[in-house]
């Protein structure tokens, strides 16, 4: 079957509503923000505004705030978005950690992966996505831009021996004063990104 043949069955199948569960990530549309709203000073290498996003820090010196605001027209969905200001420019990268549990990874160790999400940036930032297992695998850098657009990147999942959680981040040059927002996080086994898989508040909380 070729892979043209092939998108379109996925596609059919999605519509029929049979491509449920397949998102790893939760609270990859930015609902739950049980802690705040924001906006917020964030404090690094916590969980500040939206559950399940853990903001690290690269450079000493860069101050950021950080809030989930709603009704963002990302494209296929209107909905939330976890926002980030770089308020005072740093010299590294800082960003989102997207943080699973071990065993509901270890599993996948070896298999291909696919991760999309959305972003946009009120001025040209780069965006480094990366993935933590034992060894740190670096996905294609990006470019921001200030209309949101679906970014995809493929990897193998590493392994997991000598780790007690993997982590997904989104890192962003924090030498610019900017403002970025990212939003629709999804995570699938396979080469293919398919599309973003809306969950109710219930499920996600």
């Amino acid at each position: 079957m070729s892979k043209a043949r092939g998108l379109a069955d996925l596609g059919n199948v999605y519509n029929d509503g049979a491509l449920s569960n397949r998102n790893l990530i939760i609270n990859g549309a930015m609902q739950v923000a049980q802690r705040s709203m924001g906006p917020v000073a964030v404090v690094p290498y916590k969980y500040n505004t939206a559950d399940r996003m853990r903001f690290s820090l690269g450079a000493v010196g860069s101050t950021w705030t950080q809030e989930v605001v709603t009704d963002q027209d990302v494209g296929d969905f209107v909905g939330n978005a976890l926002k980030n200001t770089c308020n005072t420019a740093g010299a590294s990268v800082s960003g989102n950690n997207i943080r699973l549990e071990l065993q509901d990874m270890e599993r996948f160790v070896g298999k291909v992966m696919t991760l999309s999400f959305y972003a946009k940036s009120d001025a040209p930032v780069t965006l480094q996505p990366q993935v933590f297992g034992d060894t740190v695998v670096d996905l294609d850098t990006l470019t921001l831009t200030t209309s949101y657009q679906r970014y995809v990147s493929t990897f193998t999942a590493p392994a997991l021996t000598t780790k007690s959680f993997f982590d997904l981040a989104t890192r962003v040059d924090d030498s610019v004063v900017t403002t970025h927002y990212i939003t629709g996080v999804q995570l699938e086994v396979g080469d293919t990104a398919t599309p973003f898989e809306h969950r109710s508040y219930g499920q996600e909380l």
